[in-house]
């Protein structure tokens, strides 16, 4: 019974994340850390934990050296801790919702120009 009031309370929390990074909506990520969220989304579709060690050893190596602001930090780390959680769909669709909160980069701008400009 013990493990069932648990696993109650992990999907609770689960869900509590989801609608407060989803409801808040997405901060923007800096260009440096785009490929991040789809690494991130790899690991949870995949449901590899490794894999998803790895990404958290990015995340806050980037972190740490001033790539990424808190809220950025905040909302990857949100999402590991519903893979940690065994919420892996919920982590990915969490994922694509990131992925789909962000505008074209710089770059990706410059392509779009001269692919117009042709």
């Amino acid at each position: 019974m013990a493990i069932s009031r648990f696993a109650q309370v992990l999907a609770l929390l689960g869900a509590i994340t989801l609608l407060l990074v989803s409801g808040c909506g997405y901060p923007g990520v800096q260009p440096v850390n785009m490929e991040l969220i789809t690494s991130l989304r790899t690991a949870c579709s995949a449901k590899d934990p490794t894999w998803l060690d790895a990404n958290v050893e990015k995340i806050d190596a980037r972190k740490a050296a001033g790539e990424m602001s808190d809220e950025e930090h905040a909302t990857f780390m949100a999402i590991v801790e519903q893979a940690r959680g065994g919420n892996w769909e919920s982590a990915e669709l969490a994922c694509l919702r990131f992925q789909q909160a962000q505008g074209p980069t710089p770059e990706q701008m410059e392509k779009m120009r001269a692919f117009h400009d042709e």
